[in-house]
């Protein structure tokens, strides 16, 4: 790397991506099977995120809108970035 970023009026900032393996333990992952191993691992069709939506949910609900607040910003709270992948 010849450099970690740039700057613009905001300040500095980076990009970087991410890079799925092909692989597994076991090998190299079958290519009519890695669309499946992708979506048991990944979190899909979070299309209507709340802002904020990233993190745990306060103990207190203090992060957490209620449900007309919701339905105002159009978001669902089952689109959260945290917890159980389904």
């Amino acid at each position: 790397f010849s450099t970690s970023g740039s700057y613009d009026a905001v300040g500095g900032f980076s990009r970087a991506f991410n890079v799925f393996n092909a692989f597994d333990a076991l090998g190299q992952v079958p290519l009519t099977d890695r669309l499946a191993r992708f979506q048991q691992f990944a979190r899909t069709d979070q299309y209507k995120r709340c802002p904020g939506a990233s993190e745990e949910p306060a103990p207190d609900g203090s992060n957490a809108f209620s449900e007309d607040e919701m339905k105002a910003l159009d978001c669902l709270e089952s689109a959260r970035a945290t917890g159980e992948i389904k």
